[in-house]
């Protein structure tokens, strides 16, 4: 599936599970269009990216690691350039970025 495919299928599958209050692993995200784990990344910031432009929220924050459950460095990368996300210093050995601060 290429991307101008898989856009609406991740779309629509991220929305209802912010619909349902949920979220959803990156490997869900990756098996949701038969790509690799990484493959991705690309087509979700282009969905966050088109969320901030139409003035909604990231619709892209319900997709989280696996092993900590919040959203991964791209994301947050992407949220902090927009304006949107505030991260305090975490202690050495906090286990990732396990705080944030959507304003």
């Amino acid at each position: 599936m290429n991307e101008e495919q898989a856009r609406p299928v991740v779309e629509g599958k991220l929305r209802r599970v912010a619909e349902a209050g949920e979220t959803i692993a990156y490997s869900r995200v990756a098996d949701e269009v038969g790509w690799g784990a990484s493959c991705h990344r690309p087509l979700l910031g282009r969905i966050g990216g088109g969320e901030a432009r139409a003035g909604r929220p990231l619709l892209t924050a319900v997709v989280v690691r696996k092993d900590i459950g919040v959203p991964g460095d791209g994301f947050l990368d992407m949220a902090k350039s927009l304006g949107g996300a505030q991260m305090p210093e975490l202690p050495s050995g906090a286990g990732g970025r396990n705080f944030v601060r959507f304003t």
